[in-house]
């Protein structure tokens, strides 16, 4: 095998060289120009589709959750008018959302098989969502679970209202209850 072979990513190896071993010296010099400028389709065909796909990974947005700085986090829920909702502070839901998800919008909690709970305010698929699993589910959301764990979380902010709103207050989220319930939470909030 040539010099050349050995330069060539495996799989090119594979489609390109069988036309190398078939030609003359003249043509396979014309072949490995070909190859070196990239001329041979199989070669162009993975590159491109490499290419695709990490563009499309990079550049498709609410593919794959993300960590929400609390300052930004803060931003988002007083833009959504958290404050005073349901007679709590921004404060209240940034320490719930600190101790539920660590403000990742792709956190996921499987509760022994009987439920799960999905994305940055952690929204139980029992009661909230449907996630195709958890049998007798009331989707009081009426959204697919998965929609919960992108960083879109316009959807999960809509959600968490309404099991707020209907809870009259915030403890559905155990959370909540155990880490910020009565506790001084300025400090969720300050710098921001």
């Amino acid at each position: 095998m040539s010099q050349l072979a050995i330069l060539l990513p495996a799989g090119i190896k594979g489609w390109c060289w069988q036309s190398w071993q078939t030609e003359s010296s003249r043509q396979r010099a014309k072949v490995a120009l070909a190859l070196l400028r990239r001329d041979c389709s199989m070669t162009k065909s993975i590159l491109f589709f490499g290419f695709l796909l990490v563009f499309l990974g990079l550049t498709l947005p609410g593919t794959q959750g993300r960590k929400i700085p609390r300052c930004e986090l803060v931003k988002i829920l007083r833009k959504h008018n958290f404050q005073g909702f349901v007679g709590k502070t921004v404060a209240d839901w940034v320490c719930l959302v600190k101790h539920e998800s660590d403000y990742d919008t792709h956190a996921f909690n499987d509760n022994g098989g009987k439920s799960r709970d999905y994305g940055i305010f952690q929204i139980n698929s029992k009661y909230w969502c449907d996630d195709g699993k958890t049998p007798g589910t009331s989707n009081t959301c009426r959204i697919n679970c998965s929609k919960l764990r992108d960083d879109n979380i316009e959807d999960d902010i809509r959600c968490a209202k309404i099991i707020a709103k209907q809870a009259h207050g915030l403890t559905p989220w155990v959370a909540w209850n155990k880490y910020c319930k009565g506790k001084k939470l300025d400090s969720y909030v300050k710098g921001c």
